[in-house]
């Protein structure tokens, strides 16, 4: 704890900052260029709070200053080098996820997680390239690159929604204030705003989130979440979700249980074993606690992982790397995918962690 509150010191007094700043400065002047050369823009951004306020921040600065809504808007979950796959556009932004194989000189990665690899023909920003303990979210990287552009604070609470989201107050403490300032009716939406964007990652297609708070923004006020017409339309899918998270936490079997782990099986067409997890983890704080969806007739099975002790993820990056796919995210919150076939063999070695 004390290796993190001496990072956050080092941000509030401006050391780690100036050093981002030059990258951050370095990256602006690549997407003024490149979204000016561009006829064709798609952004590509993890689907939840943090992923969507940060491709919301991108589509208001992209139609403040050019006019330009992204011809394609698409949320990611442990896919992102699939929905790549097919994009021909001149210009594609990764937002809040990298891409493990897509590397090409259109694309332009903003990223806060593990750097499981550098690529070498994209641009990319990753703090933890400059310090591994950095724990700053995409949403606030998006909008200070974007403010060395033009004036983005009117943006700045999306960007702390964001933050807040994904927890990194201490890291990016100006934001919060800056917010707190220009708009102090938003402590009092936060925790509703959260909720309602952390939907995005039970929808096949998020860029309704995404176009709720672009709409907010446009109106002037984060207060103004679930009365314009996309998050109105949110709002109604997220009491549909609710009903189904509390349907399925009631339902949620227990697989294995040993010392250290509890692993449950759920089954739902939402990706909501994220949300399952957490709740479930509040009951047994001090387990790690697995969860896999098994959607019916779905190849591939999607689980998450709650660790406090962060052990889990090494075990499972070291030890299970040969059968898992797209795991990613925090050391304390990871998630992955596999195939329904290992299924058996996943969990026999999961009930053999000591």
């Amino acid at each position: 704890m004390r290796e993190r509150e001496s990072i956050s010191e080092s941000l509030g007094s401006g050391k780690m900052v100036s050093m981002f700043q030059k990258e951050f400065e370095k990256l602006s002047r690549v997407i003024d260029k490149k979204v000016r050369n561009s006829k064709t823009i798609s952004v590509c951004f993890d689907s939840d709070a943090d992923g969507c306020s940060s491709a919301a921040i991108l589509v208001i600065y992209l139609l403040k200053e050019f006019k330009k809504y992204p011809n394609n808007l698409i949320s990611c979950f442990h896919d992102v080098d699939e929905k790549l796959r097919d994009l021909k556009d001149d210009l594609i932004f990764v937002l809040d996820t990298q891409p493990k194989k897509k590397d090409s000189s259109n694309l332009i990665i903003i990223d806060h997680h593990i750097v499981h690899s550098i690529p070498k023909k994209s641009f990319f920003f990753n703090p933890m390239i400059f310090d591994k303990n950095s724990y700053i979210a995409t949403s606030y990287l998006v909008c200070k690159i974007l403010n060395n552009l033009t004036d983005m604070s009117d943006a700045c609470w999306i960007a702390a929604l964001g933050v807040k989201a994904d927890k990194s107050e201490d890291f990016c403490k100006d934001i919060i204030k800056l917010t707190e300032e220009k708009y102090p009716e938003f402590r009092n939406v936060e925790k509703r705003l959260i909720r309602l964007t952390s939907v995005a990652r039970n929808l096949s297609d998020a860029s309704l989130v995404v176009n709720s708070l672009v709409e907010c923004y446009n109106i002037g006020s984060p207060s103004f979440f679930g009365k314009t017409e996309s998050s109105s339309r949110l709002l109604r899918i997220s009491k549909y979700i609710d009903r189904e998270v509390i349907d399925v936490l009631s339902k949620a079997e227990k697989i294995i249980e040993t010392e250290k782990i509890i692993v449950y099986g759920i089954d739902s067409e939402f990706n909501i074993q994220g949300v399952i997890a957490n709740n479930l983890f509040i009951r047994h704080p001090k387990k790690i606690i697995v969860v896999c969806n098994f959607m019916k007739h779905k190849e591939i099975i999607h689980v998450e992982v709650r660790d406090n002790q962060e052990w889990a993820f090494k075990r499972f990056n070291e030890e299970l790397k040969d059968m898992v796919e797209d795991l990613g995210g925090h050391k304390q919150a990871f998630g992955l995918s596999i195939l329904r076939a290992r299924i058996p063999d996943f969990l026999e070695r999961l009930s053999k962690f000591k």
